[in-house]
């Protein structure tokens, strides 16, 4: 608890000399405060994790008999952890990042509520009763806001703070019904005092599904991701996608498999069939978006879908059963949790990187960058191949556990509906790990490979050694924890099964370190090969064809449009997509002078389904309006007219 109040009074000064410091250096004071309290958060999350805590908050803290408490567990010394690594970074990466923007953002505003938003998912983890939790909630939709309109100059930044406080509001709205109808069955606010099942479970469980989709970005409710991240300056985005989310997945495996407060079938599959369509939804959009923070918005969409469908099916082994299975599949969700966080974090930064390099985040106006930013193109192949599941990244390890779960569960189960599922599930997950592989290709290949497709992308260079430290950190953290993945999870199978029943659960027993003594080999005969071959082999310089154009230009070169264009044609019904070709000249059918090609494709939910609910709002809002005429006589009817329908529905009821 000391340590806690220790970390908590850094941030707090971390905070203040922002304000109060001196205006030359007031960003680095800051980040260093930051930083040092995240190193000490990850000790407070090593202790966390081994030895278990409960801590009531003293008598003067209480409010209308509530007393706040704080659970200190293995769980939550997980989330801790990987909250205090992406924050050291993000740390490291900040100071010069907001020093290039443009226009300056005030850095008083941004680290005040960057410390606020570090300390509240730090409440919301450690939250052990539902007002505090709430309370916490609240705090982190509200400081993340107010990150998201740093640049809040701009009309469309003040658009997308709207879009994302409206989905934050929403969330929080479904939470606190889910608590208060929960609250009235069991009488009491504290977590470890919920455990509903049966039919009384089912609709507080999907009220709680739906408010913590909101903020995970789930499908339908994924509006907010894409529109915040490109937004916000590349630090918050690291920060909101790395882990703010990260505290949506908490909540899921808080409440409904390590605490079991509520047990619900028809919420598991919900949650199954939400990370299903998430997964696939943001996948297939990912292919179609040129702006580069935008692509790794709906990445984390996709993310977030996989990692739910763990979560998800992890619950429906635990209700028939299988509980060494269903064990396996949590553990998946929670490598998860930490390998997403890491070459995510790296990948907003790089995307931060190029933006501040190239001045521009055009992914078709990019190209070129490998060679004049090679310690950013490292680290963003090494992000890459992590999204990929390549091995021996932490990503190959989350998608490793989660095959080896759902086939284990597809052989072990008797029933043929979940054994058809499992198998369902692995093609499924098979054919958007296919198209994330995909996506990465584009990225990495379009923005780094090639030849420079503008002036600003020749003149680009390295950034600077912070923010290179700080994308660096994540990166090699990537690699690291995917060589160690076998240690690790044996840590957390033991961390597991310490605060539980013993379970007996597949770990991850891939010879990594072999593996990567063996590649490094393959790759440096290779690299010996192929140097004597160029010694012993004569060279020879000569044109390449390209119709007599006398040289290879960017423009020859393949563009993200058309890299995806074979697969978005393929599920273009889904988004509409189309192309429109127009030539101009004299002659345009048969020697035309000019050619413009334009793609479009449509935001399907944004399009078809939230736009026709805002305009009924809007006119409702303006029916509504009508009665604010400033008459008293208005206002008296009105009044009238509600009291005598809700008599009119009183006495029905009675």
């Amino acid at each position: 608890m000391a340590l806690f109040v220790i970390l908590l009074f850094v941030w707090g000064l971390a905070a203040l000399m922002s304000i109060v410091g001196p205006l030359h250096n007031r960003g680095t004071r800051a980040a260093v405060l930051v930083a040092a309290g995240a190193c000490l958060l990850f000790f407070l999350a090593e202790d966390a994790f081994r030895n278990p805590l409960v801590i009531a908050l003293p008598p003067q803290y209480c409010l209308v008999g509530i007393r706040p408490c704080l659970k200190f567990d293995w769980l939550s010394g997980w989330f801790l952890a990987v909250l205090a690594f992406c924050t050291i970074a993000i740390s490291l990466y900040a100071p010069s990042y907001m020093n290039h923007l443009k226009p300056a953002p005030d850095m008083r505003i941004y680290w005040v509520g960057f410390v606020v938003l570090l300390a509240a998912m730090c409440g919301v983890l450690l939250a052990a009763d539902a007002i505090t939790f709430l309370i916490c909630w609240e705090a982190m939709a509200l400081s993340s806001a107010m990150l998201v309109l740093t640049n809040h100059q701009e009309r469309a930044t003040r658009t997308t703070g709207l879009i994302y406080i409206a989905a934050t509001r929403i969330s929080t709205l479904f939470l606190a019904a889910a608590f208060l109808w929960i609250h009235g069955i069991t009488h009491s606010w504290s977590f470890a005092v919920w455990h509903l099942t049966g039919q009384i479970a089912t609709w507080p469980a999907i009220l709680l599904v739906i408010g913590i989709a909101i903020k995970a970005g789930c499908w339908p409710f994924h509006l907010w991701l894409p529109a915040a991240h490109p937004a916000a300056p590349a630090p918050v985005s690291a920060l909101m996608s790395g882990v703010m989310v990260k505290t949506a997945i908490y909540a899921f495996l808080r409440f409904f498999i390590v605490q079991r407060a509520i047990q619900s079938t028809d919420a598991a599959y919900l949650l199954l069939t939400l990370g299903l369509i998430t997964a696939f939804w943001g996948v297939l959009f990912t292919l179609l978006q040129r702006d580069l923070k935008r692509l790794l918005a709906y990445s984390t969409v996709e993310n977030i879908g996989v990692i739910t469908c763990a979560i998800g099916m992890s619950m429906v082994a635990f209700q028939f059963g299988y509980a060494g299975i269903g064990l396996t599949l949590e553990v998946a969700a929670l490598f998860g949790v930490l390998s997403h966080a890491l070459f995510k974090s790296t990948l907003f930064l790089a995307a931060g990187a190029v933006d501040i390099a190239a001045d521009c985040h055009n992914i078709d106006k990019l190209g070129g960058l490998g060679r004049r930013m090679p310690r950013t193109f490292l680290c963003t192949l090494a992000a890459a191949a992590s999204f990929c599941a390549l091995p021996p990244m932490a990503g190959f390890a989350t998608e490793w556990m989660l095959f080896h779960g759902s086939l284990l569960l597809a052989l072990d189960s008797h029933q043929p509906a979940l054994r058809m599922g499992a198998l369902l599930l692995v093609g499924w997950l098979s054919l958007v790990g296919a198209l994330a592989m995909a996506t990465c290709i584009r990225f990495v290949g379009v923005v780094f490979l090639g030849r420079a497709r503008s002036l600003a992308c020749q003149k680009a260079h390295e950034c600077n050694r912070s923010m290179q430290a700080g994308m660096a950190l994540t990166a090699v953290m990537s690699v690291v924890t995917g060589i160690t993945a076998a240690a690790i999870i044996g840590e957390l199978l033991h961390a597991i099964n310490h605060g539980g029943p013993q379970v007996l659960a597949v770990g991850y027993s891939l010879p990594m370190g072999q593996f990567v003594l063996l590649a490094l080999a393959s790759a440096g005969l290779l690299t010996s090969w192929l140097a004597y071959h160029d010694r012993t082999a004569g060279t020879a310089d000569v044109q390449a064809w390209d119709c007599g154009s006398g040289g290879l230009t960017a423009r020859m070169q393949a563009t993200a449009e058309s890299f995806a264009q074979p697969i978005a044609r393929l599920f273009g019904n889904i988004y509409r997509y189309a192309i429109e070709v127009e030539f101009d000249g004299a002659s345009p059918r048969l020697f035309p002078e000019h050619i413009t090609v334009e793609t479009h494709a449509d935001a399907t939910m944004e399009s078809r389904v939230y736009a026709p609910i805002v305009r009924i709002i809007d006119r409702l809002g303006g029916l509504i309006a009508q009665l604010q005429t400033g008459s008293i006589h208005t206002y008296l009817l009105t009044m009238f007219a509600t009291l005598l329908l809700l008599l009119a529905v009183a006495g029905y009821y009675r």
